[in-house]
């Protein structure tokens, strides 16, 4: 299956996720306005590096599905699991020098991570409902209560 990323969804996805991510991250900063137990730059570091990481994994997924469509979702969930990994190795470990992982620092992760994640999977919905189904691919399962 060849599922074809367009020159304009790939710009959108761009400027959608920059946009997104850089209100949000604004929004985050003024919430918080100095009340907050973590550095601003921690915060600023966490939204670059999902930004970074969302943008590599589309770009990523839109070169491989051309050839290998079929495989998309497992190099999607791979990227996921990427994404959190980087969390875990990195964010988590600088957070945990206290004992203790607040409510606050953990949200200096997922609130970029969730947002970077909601904003690929609208574009690749987008994408995906524009790809002609292949009755070679489809599979379909009756029920043995509806046969007559």
């Amino acid at each position: 299956m060849k599922i074809e990323f367009s020159k304009r969804i790939i710009g959108q996805f761009l400027v959608t996720v920059l946009l997104v991510l850089v209100v949000v991250c604004v929004l985050h900063l003024l919430i918080l306005s100095g009340a907050s137990e973590v550095p601003e730059l921690v915060i600023f570091i966490s939204y670059l590096s999902q930004l970074l990481l969302s943008v590599a994994s589309f770009f990523l997924l839109a070169r491989v599905s051309v050839k290998k469509g079929e495989h998309a979702g497992f190099f999607f969930l791979g990227f996921s699991l990427v994404k959190f990994l980087v969390y875990v190795l990195g964010f988590r470990f600088y957070f945990l020098k206290d004992g203790l992982v607040s409510k606050e620092e953990y949200a200096v992760f997922f609130i970029p991570y969730i947002t970077a994640f909601v904003v690929e999977i609208v574009y690749l919905v987008h994408v995906l409902n524009k790809v002609p189904m292949d009755p070679d691919y489809v599979i379909v399962y009756k029920e043995d209560d509806e046969e007559e």
